[in-house]
């Protein structure tokens, strides 16, 4: 069996490369051809996206492909992709190099990074469990105990270690500090100890789990979870298969985090005001970026994942950044531009949020 991959040497999914190439090259990226090409793609972050943004062409469907299996597909573009590409199946799967707490999609269920059963938990003892959601921090029962997530409440992921059990075991980093900060204990019952994924995931009442956000990425506005992922998810559908980028930021004297999108806009054609009017139609209220900004391209990470942490920094303040920045004025129902004038009315309280 010929299997096709685009995944770097040193990301984990380079273990089962079997077939590879250099570099992911769009213009002449092809599911090769119905007589010798692959039956199995391997996929990681935003490649699949990535392709939906290319120009349909007439060839793109004749090939041999039956399976695309990686993680990271939204979704909001997972039928898409299927239906365009004409992939019979999909292998989603979720987990990390050191993770004990690996799922997968086996059975092509749309949306969903992996299984676990609710019959048998025992046999795979891995669990959502309830955490504040200000600070991420393991909420407890009178007995001390975790507190797991009831079917669609969202909860960070976690899994019994078990240093005997070679699929449960947890070996940690160099960095002692690091590792103690991966492991709890008294999660499951007394005594015991339980690896931290640090990801926010949903169960729904058949056992599949959907990816919601990494820890520390979903914020409050408005007394609302805001799911960072989701609402990327939405705005780059709108745009064309855009890279987004979605945080929160702080605005003194405000409750919670602020929503903020950075896009990428190259040529300067994005209306911020034409986008409102689509993200009303699809986004509730809370969900709605309060801040944007257009720049020329989203940093990513060589697994094509949104880096962010620059753009949290900088906030809104036009002092940080020569990029065209837009303010939300609910008052008036549009996008405005952000300056410096408009940004000590933001923080001296004169404009509502």
């Amino acid at each position: 069996m010929v299997a096709r991959t685009a995944v770097d040497l040193e990301h984990s999914g380079g273990a089962r490369r079997v077939r590879g190439r250099r570099r992911l090259a769009f213009p002449a990226h092809r599911l090769q051809n119905r007589k010798a090409g692959p039956l199995v793609v391997q996929y990681i972050g935003e490649i699949c996206r990535y392709l939906l943004k290319q120009p349909v062409r007439e060839a793109e469907g004749r090939h041999r492909v039956r399976l695309a299996v990686g993680n990271g597909l939204r979704p909001s573009i997972w039928e898409e992709f299927t239906e365009r590409f004409g992939v019979r199946q999909i292998g989603e799967f979720y987990g990390a190099t050191e993770c004990n707490c690996s799922i997968a999609n086996m059975d092509g269920k749309v949306g969903s990074c992996g299984f676990n059963s609710r019959i048998l938990p025992h046999v795979y003892p891995i669990r959502l469990v309830k955490v504040n959601e200000d600070t991420m921090e393991l909420l407890r029962d009178a007995q001390g105990l975790c507190i797991p997530c009831q079917t669609g409440e969202p909860g960070l992921l976690v899994g019994q270690i078990n240093q005997q059990d070679p699929l449960r075991r947890f070996d940690g980093y160099i960095s002692e500090s690091a590792t103690s900060k991966k492991i709890a204990h008294s999660v499951f019952r007394k005594g015991d100890s339980a690896y931290l994924s640090g990801d926010v995931l949903v169960m729904d009442e058949l056992g599949y789990m959907y990816f919601r956000d990494r820890s520390g990425d979903t914020f409050r506005w408005r007394g609302e979870n805001v799911s960072t992922t989701e609402v990327e998810g939405v705005l780059s559908r709108l745009l064309g298969q855009t890279d987004v980028a979605v945080y929160g930021v702080a605005v003194p004297g405000v409750e919670g985090k602020a929503g903020m999108a950075a896009i990428a806009d190259p040529h300067g054609r994005l209306s911020p005001n034409a986008l409102y009017e689509e993200l009303q139609k699809v986004l509730a209220p809370y969900a709605r970026p309060i801040f944007l900004r257009l720049l020329p391209q989203v940093d990513t990470t060589g697994t094509f994942k949104i880096q962010k942490t620059r753009l949290q920094h900088e906030g809104f303040d036009p002092r940080q950044t020569s990029d065209r920045l837009f303010f939300l004025d609910l008052k008036q129902g549009h996008y405005l531009p952000l300056d410096q004038g408009v940004y000590t009315r933001i923080c001296s309280g004169a404009f509502a949020l």
